[in-house]
């Protein structure tokens, strides 16, 4: 036995002998090439092998290798993959940081792809072209930067949102906004002023099917995914203050109206004056410029700091930000306060926790125009519709300095004093948060459970004072309103994801639940004690009381399947069951869902060795969503207080209700090719169609039935276009970059069906019609003057020359729609040694709008009030061929004259900027990175339009706040 044991122990020893002798050890030091920091955490493995270790919080490692180990390799989340061939018993590394952002890994519906595996329309825009934007609300700098997404600002006032349209209208009354998801949590649209956008990291707009059915009844116009900046693990602090300051300036002013001289001799004319019957050389001292009076510059400043980094276990991002806005009409201004707090956690090797949540705060002072007060398009006060109005000859302030009024010169009530006495304000407090945690079950199983609420307090003062015109009748008033809305959103899913050979399979599951709540009240009393006291308590008489409680509930069921094989072929499909409180009971219930397909051809044989083409994909899909933009109650039969009987309040049923009623549906189809050449020009080109039907809209009723009308699902309409994007690497040198990046997009828009007989819908001055778009105009057509007797010629509803208006001779204007259905823009950007300089374009085409200041401003009819340069080449003598009639013999009508191409193209941003290099920053040991830059947004707009600015969502021109022109100077420093 003991021999035995003795030889056992011999083998044991020697095999341990023979093991060491087949090994050898290494170590080393992993540091980031940017900083020369050790990075701990970062995998060291043996090529081929399962050997391996991780480096310590110095970023050290020792590991034992065989002796026939060819090669060490580094990698690490956020850094370059390494490969080091193993040359010795020491090995350090330098890894270099590798941005998987938008050019890898694009975040989709619940969750995130690499962008070489997507099947589905979506593009990506990334943080720097959303960072330090001097505009209020973050989708104004989407403008132009996707192709199929339509971004409209109406307006130039602080804080003030855009309009966003992806792949065209497609619903005439259930709206054709998109759903917003930030950070997992549908979001309302209209007060994103309320966030910060420099705590976005990227933006997906997903625009097929494949990307948007999984959101099934909301998805019908498109997704619009917010994700905001997050701390890594094992991540080093790193602390960044941003901050700007410049100035603005209307960006054009294009109203060309009459000097005093020629406004007299106008009025004289038309014997509104008679010469030598009042003091004309008095009037004739006074030349205000009255759009200069009621514009100024304003100014606008921003400060931010954010912390954003993380240990082994917790990666964290903290923002504070400052927003202040003085706009270019006096008393308009905008600030916000914002806060950001995104924390992920390891609390286990298999739970992960994490919450991410943001707070608005904003304070803003209103201008009376039509972008923030309905009504007040064409109301006398309106500063930009009074500037075209007002005469020369009259002043805005008296020698004294005091305000001029009627008894000075003024045809009405002094508008800057208006402004002053009048102030209209509003709070607003905006919390979207967010709580999760994440469950790894099995290597390939997850389960992750979301919670988070999107919660808006809003409270919006008026104030009429006694003195002002307003005030007089009522000697004043007070107005409040205030309501709360919130949204709680839970969402739970499932995720497998299993790779084995050449296959690859990811099935989610999910369930989701939307509870909604709001509510509302407002009050006004009339006659105040003073001109000091504007709180509700201080009126004489209770005016006016209303308020509304409104709830809606939703609840969703849905699964995905992903599979790709040699990640050649590509495989999708979604389905979504969708139950909501807003439909009927009948049909409360929808199924939705999509199929998609993707080729990588370059991977094919046939392609493999084609040098010049470095990518060749093809991609399709087709599937079906919905639109549940309603009120919340129209399925229901209401019944509603308001009616009297004898003089006693009473009760009426106010609305028929249909049990019916249930989702528009959208069946859309894509399709579309990817390829690059020589890896320096990429193309995506992608075609798509969409047919809308089942719409949601409130047909007329015949008045015997007791109501006017009731919401059905009736008619369809089609959207289809092609979108094409390009991308050029011009010069892609180590000393010299330059960069091209364009895209266009059109989409052809037609009404296919509406209800019962019916093919047309009148609207005032536009048409809803069968076999045209949304949005055209419905017009007399003028022909022009008539050179024998200076009237005006117009043509009758069968194209006949006629000198009589009758609205009965309106006519379809085909072609002609305030909806562009030409859209793009176009970067060009320049990189030398530190220095970058861009340029960025943004334009539309075929864009009709009315001109609705020109029927004021070139009409005898107000010869009051100033007019238009224009109108002096007015007809004198028989033969005359002029553009505008006798004006003692016609005033100007409500014709096709109005309406003109708004078709534009801005210079939208141009950007100088100076980033310092390490090596100068070496010397400076806390500042790791510094970069200042000048600024300047809406320097340049080529149109034809001849109003304010082209760039309006509407029909007709109200009198909009004026865009502005930013220069400003910033600076962004690392810590």
């Amino acid at each position: 036995m003991r021999k035995i044991a003795l030889m056992l122990v011999s083998i044991v020893l020697l095999g341990i002998f023979v093991a060491e002798a087949q090994v050898k050890t290494i170590t080393g030091t992993v540091t980031s090439s940017e900083d020369g920091v050790g990075i701990p955490g970062v995998s060291v493995s043996v090529k081929g092998t399962t050997v391996g270790t991780v480096t310590n919080i110095d970023g050290k490692y020792e590991l034992n290798v065989p002796n026939d180990a060819q090669s060490l390799v580094f990698t690490f989340v956020g850094m370059k993959m390494k490969e080091v061939a193993i040359s010795g018993s020491v090995i350090d590394v330098a890894m270099e940081t590798e941005t998987i952002g938008v050019d890898e890994v694009v975040v989709t519906a619940y969750g995130v792809r690499k962008k070489s595996s997507l099947t589905g329309s979506v593009q990506n825009v990334e943080a720097e072209k959303l960072e330090q934007v001097p505009v209020g609300s973050f989708e104004n700098a989407l403008q132009g930067t996707v192709a199929g997404v339509n971004v409209i600002n109406s307006s130039g006032m602080p804080g003030s949102s855009a309009t966003i349209r992806i792949r065209g209208v497609g619903s005439i009354s259930a709206g054709s906004a998109p759903l917003y998801i930030m950070d997992g949590i549908q979001v309302s649209s209209g007060d994103f002023s309320s966030l910060n956008p420099n705590d976005i990291e990227n933006i997906s707009v997903l625009k097929d099917a494949s990307a948007t059915a999984l959101y099934g009844s909301r998805g019908a116009n498109g997704v619009v995914i917010i994700t905001t900046k997050k701390g890594g693990k094992n991540e080093k602090a790193k602390i960044t203050y941003r901050g700007l300051y410049g100035v603005s300036q209307a960006s054009q002013d294009k109203f060309d109206q009459m000097s005093t001289v020629e406004k007299l001799d106008y009025e004289e004319y038309l014997g509104l004056k008679t010469a030598g019957a009042y003091d004309r050389a008095a009037l004739e001292a006074i030349n205000t410029n009255w759009f200069d009076e009621l514009t100024q510059t304003g100014n606008v400043q921003s400060h931010e700091l954010s912390v954003q980094g993380g240990s082994d276990k917790v990666g964290y991002y903290i923002s504070g930000g400052y927003y202040d806005e003085k706009g270019i009409i006096p008393t308009s201004s905008f600030k916000r306060y914002s806060a950001k707090v995104n924390l992920d956690a390891d609390a286990t090797d298999w739970l992960t926790l994490g919450t991410y949540l943001t707070f608005g705060f904003e304070e803003a002072n209103n201008a009376v125009t039509p972008d923030r007060s309905s009504g007040y398009s064409n109301n006398i006060y309106n500063p930009i519709f009074r500037s075209i109005l007002e005469s020369p000859y009259s002043r805005p302030y008296n020698e004294d300095g005091s305000y001029t009024s009627t008894a000075d010169g003024l045809f009405w009530a002094n508008p800057l004093e208006h402004l002053e006495l009048n102030p209209s304000k509003f709070n607003n407090a905006k919390v979207v948060g967010s709580v999760y945690g994440e469950i790894k079950i099995t290597k390939d199983l997850t389960f992750k459970s979301t919670t988070g609420i999107d919660f808006r307090d809003f409270l919006n003062s008026g104030y009429i004072s006694p003195l002002s015109a307003w005030g007089l009748n009522t000697n004043g008033s007070v107005s409040r309103s205030f309501s709360r809305n919130y949204k709680v959103t839970n969402t739970n899913l499932f995720n497998y994801l299993k790779e084995f050979r050449d296959h690859s399979l990811g099935v989610m599951l999910g369930q989701e639940s939307i509870h909604h709540n709001y509510e509302w009240f407002f009050a006004e009393g009339e006659g105040l004690p003073n001109t000091t006291v504007d709180v509700l308590g201080s009126t004489a008489t209770p005016s006016d009381v209303d308020g509304d409680i409104e709830e809606y509930s939703m609840m969703s069921f849905f699964s995905t399947i992903n599979y790709n094989y040699k990640e050649k072929y590509y495989f999708d499909g979604s389905l979504r069951y969708d139950g909501s409180s807003r439909f009927g009971t009948n049909n409360r219930w929808a199924l939705f869902g999509s199929v998609a397909g993707m080729w990588d051809m370059k991977k094919e044989n046939f392609l493999e060795d084609v040098d010049w083409l470095t990518k060749m994909k093809f991609k399709a899909s087709y599937g079906t969503t919905g639109n549940w933009n309603i009120g919340n109650y129209t399925h229901l039969a209401l019944y509603g207080s308001g009616p009297t009987y004898n003089d006693n309040s009473g009760g009426a049923p106010s609305a028929p209700g249909n049990t019916d009623l249930t989702w528009e549906k959208k069946n859309m189809f894509n399709t579309g090719v990817e390829f690059s050449i020589l890896k320096d020009v990429s193309f995506e080109v992608e075609w798509y169609r969409a047919v809308t039907s089942d719409m949601l809209f409130e047909v007329p009723y015949s008045y015997t039935s007791g109501f006017s009308g009731g919401w059905d699902n009736v008619g369809e309409i089609l959207n289809r276009g092609v979108e094409v994007t390009v991308d050029w690497h011009v010069i892609n040198s180590d000393a010299f970059k330059w960069n091209l990046n364009a895209n266009v997009g059109y989409n052809h828009n037609e009404v296919l069906e509406l209800y019962g007989d019916k093919d047309e819908i009148i609207d005032g001055n536009n048409i809803t019609k069968v076999g045209e778009s949304l949005g055209t105009f419905y017009l007399n057509r003028l022909v022009g003057v008539n050179p024998a007797d200076g009237t005006f010629v117009w043509l009758d509803a069968d194209g006949n020359p006629t000198n009589q208006f009758n609205s009965s001779d309106q006519v379809v204007l085909s072609g002609k729609s305030y909806y562009a259905p030409w859209a793009g823009g176009l970067t060009t950007s320049w990189e030398y040694k530190g220095i970058s300089l861009s340029m960025f374009f943004s334009w539309m085409a075929d864009k009709w709008m009315g001109n609705n200041a020109r029927y004021f401003s070139e009409n005898s009819n107000f010869a009051t009030y100033n007019q238009s340069r224009k109108v002096l080449d007015y007809w004198k003598e028989p033969g005359d061929v002029t553009k505008y009639p006798d004006p003692l013999k016609e005033s100007a009508e409500f014709d096709d004259h109005l309406l003109e191409d708004a078709s534009f193209i801005r210079l939208k941003d141009l950007t100088l900027g100076y980033s310092f290099s390490e090596r100068s920053l070496k010397k400076l040991k806390t500042i790791k990175s510094l970069k200042v830059y000048g600024r300047g947004r809406n320097l340049l707009t080529f149109t034809k339009y001849s109003g304010q600015d082209p760039e309006v969502d509407a029909s007709w021109d109200l009198g909009y706040y004026p865009h502005v022109k930013n220069i400003v100077f910033g600076i962004e420093v690392g810590f």
